[in-house]
């Protein structure tokens, strides 16, 4: 068997080593695999696609391939230098070793119904397909590679997942910075009243309907939360409308600059007419200078709860950082979607300046927005709506914007249209 490239097995027990193993095998495809662990001795110089799915595998590898100091994993993961299709699927492993960033040439990871696996280290940035659906125990993924560009991603199922480093964060109360409580108008002493509260929430990028405790949810540089409206302090409106659109100048100081914007959109329950699994809040932000030369801010966020006979707020803080989100001078257009289930009764900001800020500490973002510059002046600020994929695969195959998102743009143009005019006299 000097010479196999090719080899398919099913429940095979081998007794002794691997010594005598194939060890020019391209393609290995080894269902039931009985070991708990890959071992040391297993031939893997020349496998481009290694499947054992099905298996009974713990730990990925054990012994060398585990070892934590850099030569050590140069050395151990040499032998895989060629790998680019790894199908660990449906095994009890509870974590993949730091080491797997090593492996340059891989493309292909699937883990889905990895039910014990907890979090996912970092992995390489050859990676284009990452399958970790159903992986029931997942909390914590570090930043997936190119996101934006090439990664075709499934999270589904994945109904204990808090955080995927550098895209979100659910935060429970207890763990926020207690200066964006403050931001975000949350009433602690109204929220510890109520105890023990079980909300629903949907995650797109699992899609999965959760029942947990009050987070706050973090991700493209904004803190927001949607609670009743009676769970909220006094809010603190420099600008503020009745209805769904909400036009304002930002206001100038020489000595100041402006560290924030809290938004603020109260919206009233107009009754059963979707699925309470389908109600959802589209907030869209617009800064802008004249019809001609504006930026956008598009901001999509589905999340629900479990009563809806009272008034809801969607209570967000948008930070200036790496991004400048707006300056003195700008003219600023808000816009919170309704839909056939919610109604727009008011939307509300405050700028919050440095001089706002206890002891003028400053709390920039570091966050990076052009991954999600859609077009020039435009950035989609979302990871779970089926749509953003739609259009960074068309951006990815070099085509022309869709014709779904030509479509959502020129409504947002045509509701933005009549209000154009009256910035030049607000």
């Amino acid at each position: 068997m000097r010479n196999l490239r090719l080899l398919h097995l099913n429940a095979v027990k081998i007794k002794g080593g691997f010594k005598d193993f194939p060890k020019r095998l391209t393609w290995l495809s080894w269902h039931r695999f009985s070991l708990k662990s890959i071992p040391s001795d297993f031939p893997m110089e020349s496998l481009v696609a290694l499947d054992l799915s099905h298996s009974k595998l713990e730990h990925v590898w054990k012994g060398t391939k585990c070892n934590v100091s850099s030569d050590g994993l140069a050395r151990s993961l040499g032998s895989l230098s060629l790998l680019q299709d790894l199908n660990l699927s449906m095994n009890p492993i509870s974590s993949l070793p730091e080491s797997i960033k090593y492996l340059t040439m891989l493309k292909s990871l699937k883990l889905d119904s990895c039910k014990r696996l907890q979090s996912l280290p970092e992995l390489p940035n050859s990676l284009t397909m990452l399958n970790a659906g159903y992986c029931s125990s997942l909390q914590m993924v570090s930043s997936p590679p190119n996101l934006f560009t090439s990664l075709e991603l499934d999270m589904s199922g994945c109904e204990k997942l808090v955080e995927v480093q550098g895209i979100f964060t659910l935060m429970p109360i207890g763990n926020v910075n207690p200066e964006i409580i403050k931001n975000l108008a949350l009433d602690l002493v109204k929220l510890e009243s109520m105890g023990n509260l079980n909300l629903k929430f949907f995650n797109h990028m699992t899609r999965v309907i959760n029942n947990g405790q009050v987070q706050v949810l973090y991700e493209c540089g904004v803190y927001n939360i949607l609670l009743p409206r009676s769970w909220f302090r006094g809010l603190c409106c420099d600008f503020k409308r009745t209805g769904s659109v909400l036009l304002f100048n930002v206001p100038s100081h020489a000595n100041h600059k402006i560290q924030a914007l809290n938004v603020y959109i109260l919206y009233a329950y107009a009754g059963d007419k979707d699925p309470p699994y389908w109600k959802y809040i589209f907030p869209e932000m617009d800064s802008f200078d004249s019809p001609s030369s504006s930026t956008f801010f598009d901001y999509y966020r589905q999340l629900f709860g479990h009563d809806f006979d009272q008034d809801w707020l969607w209570s967000s803080h948008w930070k200036n950082g790496h991004q400048v989100i707006i300056e003195g001078g700008d003219h600023i257009v808000v816009v919170a979607e309704e839909t056939k289930d919610f109604m727009v009764k008011e939307v509300g900001v405050e700028i919050v300046w440095d001089e706002d800020l206890e002891n003028g500490r400053q709390h920039h973002t570091n966050v990076d927005l052009s991954p999600y510059l859609d077009r020039p002046g435009r950035y989609f600020l979302n990871h779970y709506y089926p749509y953003p994929y739609q259009v960074y695969y068309e951006k990815l195959q070099g085509n022309a914007t869709t014709e779904v998102e030509s479509h959502l743009y020129s409504i947002t143009r045509s509701m933005l249209e009549p209000y154009f005019s009256a910035t030049t006299t607000i």
